[in-house]
């Protein structure tokens, strides 16, 4: 993938030197139809390196093959670079076409709900998070996709706040993603694997990897006052207002481009329901989780700091982007956090003031069983089963049922299983066929 994303990249520098005669990054004022050629050369070189489908499937093998600091720096930094590269290209040319930000948005869309529905299925705590990732550069490509479209369209504010969108949220996942990566790792660490099914009740034994794990996971789930909600806040303000747009065919996309990004957002904080709850709540479900012990202080310092940012950036992100110079029409995210901080501050005194009776201690009751037992849990893929199911033509989902009886006639089971077989789309009908 390495070689292909260098070899289009190679294309699309070696073209723009044909056509300008400089090897310099400056201005482009050549007709759009000259630069054809150099913008899908570079489209096609950094999406491979940004993980955009179809080009995305060394993520999720790079991601658990690295060491989990390694992936932090791969998912927050080196993804970035590519979105970097491609910008840089983009922000130079004065008269884009409309079809480059169709396209943007076409494969950033597919990229963010194809990311999000595969990482659903996972059970392997560092692909779920590698798929995440390419939902995540889906979200910005198609913030740039946006940025194109109503710059072609003459709507100068509107592309800013497209522009302004992707990039912050760029931004604002190099944080949380390495903070789950971190975690992740120390999760990795303690138990000694990463599979999802063998965690359960980190809470108790690893307190503080497992609330840094919770502000990793609300903040990629967008939930408000983090930065994952800002970010994704100003792409759905520059959503809403697309209705400038006069073209209807056009307006039509944007609304089909609108209610995936809205789908993505959901199937996004049930992913990260699952994989914080079933990862850190309920009881152990194996013996590695119920034996496992908090990390050294170095392993929570470095997650620390990525935590404590995705809350201030959330709180403070309108005044970061004035700071920025980007005088945008956005709400003040610390006051309404003042706010919040004080309904629920009020809340949770009323509530202990009508506390009239002593807590009593005691089991959860459980179908007259005295003690749940770990199998009794929701686990990963009974968690999934349901979306799966939804999503089976594109999984394409396949159920296997093995079973054998005591008698001839098949009424009196004896024993049985049963197995949800996924396909593996773009290895099996893509990248293995070019291969042989």
């Amino acid at each position: 993938m390495t070689s292909i994303s260098t070899a289009f990249l190679f294309l699309g520098f070696i073209s723009l030197f044909r056509l300008t005669g400089s090897a310099d990054f400056g201005p482009l004022e050549y007709p759009a139809a000259d630069l054809a050629l150099p913008f899908l050369s570079l489209f096609i070189g950094f999406g491979v390196k940004a993980g955009l489908v179809p080009f995305h499937k060394w993520l999720p093998y790079a991601h658990p093959a690295a060491p989990s600091n390694v992936s932090a720096l791969m998912s927050g930094v080196m993804l970035k670079v590519a979105v970097y590269g491609f910008l840089r290209f983009l922000l130079s040319i004065s008269a884009p076409e409309l079809w480059w930000g169709v396209l943007i948005i076409t494969a950033g869309s597919l990229s963010a709900l194809f990311g999000v529905i595969y990482a659903l299925k996972e059970n392997d705590i560092k692909r779920l998070l590698a798929y995440s990732s390419i939902e995540n550069i889906g979200i910005i490509f198609t913030g740039i996709g946006l940025y194109v479209i109503f710059k072609v369209e003459g709507l100068e504010s509107l592309a800013l706040l497209s522009l302004v969108g992707a990039c912050f949220h760029a931004f604002n996942h190099a944080l949380f993603k390495s903070l789950l990566f971190l975690c992740a790792g120390s999760v990795v660490h303690t138990t000694g694997t990463r599979k999802i099914e063998a965690f359960g009740g980190l809470v108790k034994s690893m307190p503080v990897t497992s609330a840094l794990f919770m502000i990793g996971s609300v903040s990629i789930a967008a939930l408000p006052l983090t930065n994952g909600f800002a970010g994704e806040l100003l792409l759905y303000q520059a959503f809403f207002q697309s209705f400038a747009v006069t073209d209807p065919l056009l307006t039509v996309f944007l609304i089909i481009a609108l209610s995936s990004f809205a789908l993505t957002g959901a199937l996004a904080a049930a992913l990260f329901v699952k994989l914080f709850g079933i990862t850190c709540l309920a009881i152990p479900r194996s013996e590695k989780s119920r034996l496992a012990e908090e990390v050294r202080k170095p392993m929570l310092t470095g997650p620390a700091v990525p935590a404590a940012l995705c809350i201030l950036t959330g709180l403070f992100s309108k005044q970061l982007l004035s700071l920025a110079g980007w005088e945008i029409e956005f709400p003040d995210m610390l006051l309404l956090g003042l706010l919040l901080g004080l309904i629920y501050a009020a809340l949770f005194l009323i509530i202990r003031s009508k506390e009239t009776s002593p807590a009593r201690i005691s089991e959860t009751w459980g179908c007259g069983i005295p003690t749940l037992a770990p199998y009794m849990e929701y686990s990963s893929a009974g968690f999934s089963e349901p979306l799966v199911m939804i999503f089976k033509s594109v999984y394409r989902t396949k159920i296997v049922n093995r079973a054998e009886y005591f008698d001839k006639q098949e009424s009196l089971f004896k024993k049985g299983k049963v197995e949800i077989r996924l396909l593996r789309f773009f290895e099996e009908y893509l990248y293995i066929p070019l291969q042989g």
